[in-house]
């Protein structure tokens, strides 16, 4: 290996050697150590989506503050800083509750906790959540799939920079959804609209159209109408073979009415063929007609309900700056 690629592997190793003294040691630990370990081995890689849930539910299983500590770094460089700093400021609390004997095994974790705490804070996006006035009882305000209590709103909320969905339902069932992108720092205040029904001619996504008894029957029979097209054109396709071996083998001796034996046998074969030619070619038609009829005279649907699919566009301040935004919502029943 080159002197380069030494110094390369140098940060890695001194990480893992870190990180590994906060290995669980207690007997009946082998899941969470295993865990742990391959945790480890994940943020070596770079692979933090993986190591990192690996790592918590190593913690979950035996809560040490040397995991906990992990743990928030393994947050901090996924970019995960509103779950790292909650992490890190965790492992303080457990550190303190520590006993002086044990304190000392965790090193320089306790400053380095302190530090990461102090860099990543300011970097911490915020977001305000207010709801507009009149929304009725019951209205649910969601941020990543988790309630987001009524107390809450008009609060600013630390979270990870990053996408976020923010969903607003009804009692009725109407329900509307942003996306909000934080950037690392940033400040964002949203105003979310209820879902509302749309007024009375404001166009709107309908949907799907309901299936009705006409469209059906339309679609069927032109179904057997098509069907019945091919099936009378291959007959008549056949129809004309016989004929032209009916052609070949008779009016021998100059009659007509004479044919040797395979031109009485063609001319046996062309009649049931000839008509299944013109029965199916004459059905066919008639059921693509009655098709199109039934298309063409269906009735117009009825007016969207309150609920149907629309779109709607709000504008929110961002931050203090007084930077606007255009938040789209998409809104309908569910």
């Amino acid at each position: 290996m080159s002197r380069g690629g030494i110094r390369g592997l140098v940060p890695w190793c001194g990480l893992a050697a870190t990180l590994l003294v906060a290995r669980p040691a207690a007997a009946g630990n082998d899941d969470s150590n295993a865990l742990f370990d391959a945790g480890v081995l994940q943020m070596e890689a770079g692979r933090y989506a993986q190591a990192c849930p690996s790592i918590e539910h190593s913690y979950e299983l035996d809560p040490r503050p040397g995991v906990l500590y992990t743990l928030a770094e393994c947050q901090s460089k996924w970019g995960h800083l509103a779950a790292a700093v909650a992490r890190y400021q965790e492992y303080l609390a457990a550190y303190a509750a520590l006993p002086p004997t044990k304190k000392k095994l965790q090193t320089s974790r306790p400053n380095t906790a302190r530090a990461q705490i102090a860099a990543l804070s300011p970097q911490i996006p915020k977001l305000t959540l207010t709801l507009a006035p009149g929304a009725p009882t019951g209205t649910l305000v969601e941020r990543d799939g988790h309630p987001v209590a009524a107390s809450d709103l008009g609060a600013s909320m630390s979270l990870d920079p990053g996408d976020h969905l923010v969903r607003v339902s009804v009692p009725s069932g109407r329900m509307s959804e942003i996306h909000v992108t934080l950037a690392r720092s940033e400040s964002r205040r949203v105003a979310l609209d209820f879902p509302r029904a749309p007024p009375e001619g404001t166009s709107s996504h309908e949907g799907p159209r309901p299936t009705s008894g006409r469209r059906v029957a339309a679609v069927v029979s032109g179904g057997l109408g098509l069907a019945g097209l091919v099936l009378g054109g291959a007959m008549g396709g056949v129809a004309l073979a016989k004929k032209s071996v009916v052609d070949a083998h008779c009016n021998v001796g100059g009659i007509p009415e004479a044919c040797d034996h395979t031109g009485k046998a063609a001319a046996d074969e062309l009649q049931p063929f000839a008509l299944a030619s013109t029965v199916g070619l004459a059905a066919g038609a008639a059921l693509v007609v009655l098709s199109t009829v039934l298309f063409v005279t269906e009735p117009s649907p009825p007016k969207p309900p309150a609920g149907a699919w629309w779109i709607k566009a709000s504008v929110a301040p961002l931050g203090a700056g007084g930077t606007t935004g255009v938040a789209v919502l998409l809104q309908g029943t569910w």
